[in-house]
């Protein structure tokens, strides 16, 4: 064996042990566990101070907040994320069945439908909006 496969080898092999050690001490500290109820309801509660922050009948869309901000910036469907926060939604609604959720659900979808007009061409994005 060459001197560089001698060195590729081991290198490879020193990956492996930390890559395998590192899985250990993951799993042995038990934080594999994951309260998937805690976590949907949490993101309910924070579904639902959205709604309420942004009380909002424009066809706008929730994007993102400042990190120095509270308040949301808001977009149209034309921006690449605006099928982002209708999904949300949906899986909110999945979670919960709260027909509040569900309307609010529609109503956010119903905003992107100026993308399947004919002077829309669309883009790349598309899946994403």
């Amino acid at each position: 064996m060459k001197t560089k496969e001698k060195i590729s080898l081991i290198s490879i092999c020193i990956v492996i042990v930390f890559a395998i050690f590192f899985c250990y001490s993951y799993y042995k500290n038990g934080e594999t566990e994951v309260d998937s109820e805690q976590l949907l309801s949490y993101c309910n509660k924070q579904v639902k101070k959205t709604l309420f922050q942004i009380q909002n009948d424009s066809c706008l869309l929730p994007r993102n907040i400042d990190k120095d901000s509270q308040k949301w910036n808001m977009i149209d469907a034309y921006d690449w994320t605006s099928g982002f926060w209708p999904g949300i939604l949906w899986y909110d609604y999945e979670y919960t069945q709260d027909d509040f959720i569900k309307n609010k659900a529609i109503q956010y979808t119903n905003y992107l439908k100026v993308l399947l007009n004919k002077e829309h061409k669309g883009d790349h994005d598309l899946g994403f909006q």
